[in-house]
């Protein structure tokens, strides 16, 4: 019937206009560093380095990982990213110049997840450490290229860096030609310890960046807390 056929036509329009279609997932790239890889450029110079580097960490201390790279400043700038972005398990690559940046990251993964943090201001990821709201994960393996050791010491003194045990960073020497790695102690210790030099092309000694923190505690002294009622004498263990 016409009145039929035109009723239902009416349903369609009505249904589309209610249910519009899914978008699809955005590319989550940063547009400028879109530009510097959709020119197809090679690495030189210290982009080729810190790629080189990037990789070689990956590759060693982050096998088999989820990987979640930030960066901000000149790095989201420059063609650094181009080996992590051409793996496999690179999931998300964002522009973090704010807290509510890296409140944007996929901070749950199935398995073990790497995050690459390459900051020229480092600010938003430490305002971000020093926060209670638990937006973290502190199972992750992190690794931080900052813009001194003080930096690097300031993330690992945070609330969640305190409590981080995979935390470590890389700070350009002196010279400028090197790169020195850091691991946070956790237990061990305060702040931050150097762990190998990293001088163009390979490590002067294993990137061991994520060593076993908890098996072997190196004689720290821990604080226990109790709460009253938990021992059979309804105080605290002696």
């Amino acid at each position: 019937m016409p009145g039929l056929k035109r009723m239902k036509a009416c349903w369609v329009w009505l249904l589309a206009l209610t249910f519009p279609p899914a978008a699809c997932p955005q590319d989550p790239t940063p547009a400028p560093l879109r530009a510097v890889l959709g020119r197809g450029e090679g690495l030189v110079g210290a982009d080729a380095t810190i790629g080189r580097m990037l990789l070689a960490v990956v590759q060693s201390q982050m096998d088999g990982c989820d990987l979640v790279t930030a960066c901000n400043g000149v790095y989201c700038r420059s063609s650094v990213l181009q080996p992590i972005l051409s793996l496999p398990s690179a999931k998300q690559v964002l522009q973090a110049d704010s807290v509510e940046d890296f409140q944007r990251i996929n901070w749950v993964s199935a398995k073990c997840c790497g995050y690459l943090m390459l900051l020229e201001e480092p600010r938003p990821l430490l305002a971000l450490a020093a926060s209670r709201p638990n937006v973290w994960d502190y199972s992750g393996r992190y690794l931080v290229l900052g813009r001194s050791l003080a930096d690097l010491q300031a993330l690992a003194a945070t609330r969640k860096g305190k409590k981080t045990e995979n935390l470590a960073g890389a700070v350009k020497t002196g010279d400028g030609r090197a790169w020195q790695l850091y691991t946070g102690q956790l237990y061990w210790g305060p702040g931050v310890l150097a762990v190998t030099t990293w001088l163009g092309d390979a490590f002067t000694r294993p990137p061991r960046i994520f060593p076993d923190k908890v098996s072997n505690l190196r004689d720290a002294v821990l604080k226990a807390r109790c709460r009253p009622g938990l021992a059979p004498s309804g105080g605290c263990w002696p």
